[in-house]
Formats: C-alpha cells, structure tokens, sequence
C-alpha cells in the first residue's frame, strides 16, 4: 500500500508539473493583447523630445520629457497615474499636474505614437510634428 501511495504521489507530482510547464509554453507563444495597462512607460518612450533638435535641445527646455512615472511639457511637472500601451508604439498617459499655488492640479489623457523606427515621437493630435529624442542627457535627467 505505501508503495502505491508514493507511486502515485510521483506519478501526480511528473503530471502537475507537466502541465505547469506546458501552460508556460502556451503564455509564451500566445499574442499579447491591446490595449493593456502596464507599470511604467516604456523605455523607448523615455527621454527629452523636441521638434528642433539642431542646436541639440541646449540653451532651452524641450518640449517633452517622459520618465517611468512622470510627464514634464515645458514648466509644467505630472504625475503619471496609468499607462495604456495602445499597441507596440502607442501609449497613452493619465496624468495630474503637481498642485499650483491655489492647491489645485489638472488630470489630463495625453497619447504619443513612436515613429521613424523609434527615433520620433508623434503626439496624434498633430501628426505633422514629429518631435525628435535630444540627442544629450540621460533618460532620467530632469531640467534643473
């Protein structure tokens, strides 16, 4: 009796983890579905973006700066709340402004599309402008 009993204990024990490793398997090769939230904004996203990147965005602010969980446009700094990865090169941001001095801050959606094999950032209400990576700086480096 305590033979089969550890006969069918490792029987059990080979199929539970045939299956685990056949559900595996099956994750891997299943498409990934759209629209998703995901944690942060993607690294490709990430970093200061301007539409004239000819004097290498230095001696003025540009016009974009995407972190992990932040959104900078010019002077005003957010706090990004969700990300929506659209597609593989389509996010879209809700975010809220830090407070101003009266306390109150602002919630927005903001979409940005990569383009030009990720050399672009493309915000879909003006498709004609293509906003390029700041070719200096760190990804994370915010304006001082």
């Amino acid at each position: 009796m305590m033979r089969q009993r550890a006969s069918l204990s490792r029987t059990l024990a080979l199929s539970s983890a045939l299956l685990i490793g056949s559900n595996d398997a099956a994750a891997e090769s299943s498409p990934v579905k759209y629209p998703r939230v995901i944690a942060t904004v993607p690294d490709a996203f990430r970093g200061s973006w301007d539409e004239q990147i000819g004097d290498r965005c230095e001696g003025r602010e540009p016009r974009y700066m995407l972190f992990a969980r932040q959104f900078w446009e010019f002077e005003v700094d957010s706090n990004i709340r969700r990300v929506r990865l659209l597609d593989p090169s389509t996010i879209e941001i809700v975010a809220v402004t830090d407070p101003d001095e009266a306390g109150s801050a602002d919630r927005f959606t903001i979409t940005f599309r990569l383009a030009d094999r990720g050399r672009g950032l493309i915000h879909p209400g003006n498709p004609r402008m293509i906003f390029r990576r700041c070719p200096h700086g760190s990804r994370d480096a915010r304006p001082g």
